[in-house]
């Protein structure tokens, strides 16, 4: 009678193991489907924002690339939306991805003083398009001195350039 009752306990106990791992390779799958649904939709608003210059699309695929810690690749269209379409979220991606030290395969990434400036100019450019995006960043580069223009910065920019030669 014992061994009837252990056996169908082990019988319970390994149907119900494998269920769990039944019930986990489903939920991989869903989850593994839904993200490349994600990324699916996120490289359509990603060429959508860069064909006709859509800052909100460019947004959403950048929230979702800075979500997977993928932001390195991300660059490049970060830029080009900076420069083609002046998106100030793309600006603010390029001040943060270049002030980020980061070590990408084996190239250790930091800031000399001019890279440092040219991070800057993208946040003050992120600043004036959309000051509530770039206020806080904004406020930790300048501490309490007024905020230049972005004359006023490419001036002193130039300036030190040019005495640095």
């Amino acid at each position: 009678m014992k061994n009837r009752i252990f056996v169908v306990f082990i019988c319970l106990l390994f149907s119900s193991c494998i269920n769990s791992w039944r019930e986990k390779i489903d939920e991989n799958k869903r989850v593994s489907n839904w993200q490349k649904e994600l990324d699916t939709g996120m490289h359509e608003k990603l060429a959508n924002a860069i064909n006709i210059g859509d800052c909100d699309a460019y947004r959403l695929a950048s929230e979702h690339r800075f979500a997977e810690e993928n932001w390195e690749e991300f660059f490049y269209y970060a830029y080009f939306m900076a420069k083609k379409h002046n998106c100030s979220y793309a600006h603010f991606d390029i001040y943060i991805i270049m002030t980020a030290e980061a070590t990408i395969d084996g190239a250790e990434l930091s800031l000399d003083e001019n890279l440092k400036k040219d991070a800057i100019y993208h946040l003050l450019q992120a600043y004036y398009l959309n000051k509530e995006l770039a206020s806080e960043e904004i406020k930790e580069v300048f501490k309490n001195k007024n905020v230049p223009t972005l004359e006023e910065y490419k001036k002193i920019v130039d300036n030190g350039t040019k005495k640095n030669k």
